[in-house]
């Protein structure tokens, strides 16, 4: 690895909130136009490991944290309103923080509730206290496992990936205080601000870097012709949600007719929730409702300038793609994973912010043992 004195430490602007205009986001800048060219990968190590989980932190950003003795399905609806897929939890008894919840927690408990039958009602009546102790649902985050806000990028992305979350709170190091929560996204930041700045790090391709052939092989493939687990229009959405769990990821892309990618479908989707005129209808919504519904139903609220929360759009690239075009489009819209197609459309496999640090971080460090 380089010298940490070849690349000064990150200096990024706080002024533009990252969620509301990524793609003005300022570019990283290192104080130093010497990049050592002979060892790119080593380079960007040194990046992740010089800069801070605080640099990456956006001032201007709102936090939502909920006490565990309020109702479950509040919550939820909480999160909804303030656009936001997590919220940090806090035992009010025992005075400490406990756990972190999802968007993804209430969708879950909604799919348990229609395969066991369960009423809408007994779920509406639960605090998340009473949710966390159940044994019918496991949070996707059920413990709170904090990173200080000066340790470096680098070990943010070890407690992601030995924790298998998708989130770190970041607490100050000095008052044990909660001051940010940070996930991949951040670090999709992060990477594509560097590579706005020196472009020359990032032009390998999917194909040079094996990125596409580790994703083919790691696929989870439902044919022999795709690389990866698709989605049809007619699955209603409680198979599709049972597919997505039982697979262990988080989406997958949707294809037409005749095997051409035309969207992508996330766990997190709230559309069949915003739909529903009642809290019963949830639940019907859930099992009747097919992905093609969801789907003509999420374009027309956009036809009509509505906004939706909580959606992942479709962002498709190609096997021969910089690494610099794919982390500026999974940035400007706001997305960890991207669908790679063939000149037909039709789905290769899907490539994630996690395969990409898997590169640079695991596989390129196995390689100097």
């Amino acid at each position: 690895m380089p010298n940490n004195n070849s690349i000064p430490r990150l200096q990024t602007s706080n002024s533009i909130p990252l969620q509301s205009q990524p793609s003005q986001l300022s570019t990283v800048t290192y104080g130093s136009n010497e990049i050592v060219n002979n060892d790119i990968v080593s380079t960007i190590q040194t990046i992740f490991s010089s800069t801070t989980c605080y640099e990456l932190m956006q001032s201007s950003s709102k936090a939502v944290v909920f006490e565990v003795n309020i109702p479950f399905q509040l919550a939820f609806y909480a999160m909804v309103e303030n656009d936001t897929e997590v919220a940090p939890l806090w035992d009010p008894e025992k005075r400490c923080f406990s756990a972190i919840m999802t968007t993804y927690d209430y969708i879950n408990a909604l799919r348990i509730c229609l395969l066991r039958g369960i009423p809408m009602i007994d779920l509406s009546s639960k605090t998340i206290e009473d949710m966390l102790n159940t044994p019918l649902l496991t949070f996707a985050h059920p413990y709170f496992d904090p990173l200080d806000a000066e340790e470096t990028i680098y070990q943010l992305c070890r407690n992601l990936h030995h924790s298998a979350s998708d989130y770190v709170p970041i607490i100050d190091p000095d008052s044990g205080a909660l001051v940010s929560t940070l996930g991949y996204l951040d670090i999709v930041h992060l990477l594509d601000s560097a590579a706005k700045q020196y472009p020359e790090l990032f032009e390998e391709t999917l194909e040079s870097m094996g990125i596409y052939s580790h994703m083919l092989h790691g696929a989870i493939t439902t044919n022999k012709t795709s690389g990866a687990l698709t989605l049809t229009k007619n699955m209603f959405l409680s198979e599709v949600l049972n597919v997505l769990e039982s697979n262990h990821i988080s989406g997958a892309p949707v294809v037409d007719e005749q095997g051409k990618v035309c969207s992508y479908y996330h766990k997190s989707d709230v559309t069949f929730i915003t739909k529903a005129t009642d809290p019963e209808n949830i639940l019907t919504n859930l099992r009747d409702m097919t992905l093609g519904e969801i789907l003509l139903y999420r374009e027309s609220i956009q036809s009509n300038g509505d906004s939706l929360t909580n959606i992942h759009g479709l962002v498709t690239c190609a096997i021969h793609d910089k690494l610099s075009v794919i982390l500026n489009a999974m940035m400007i819209y706001r997305v960890t994973k991207v669908v790679c197609v063939d000149n037909l459309y039709q789905c290769k496999g899907v490539v994630s912010i996690k395969d990409i640090l898997h590169y640079y971080l695991v596989n390129s460090a196995n390689s100097h043992h």
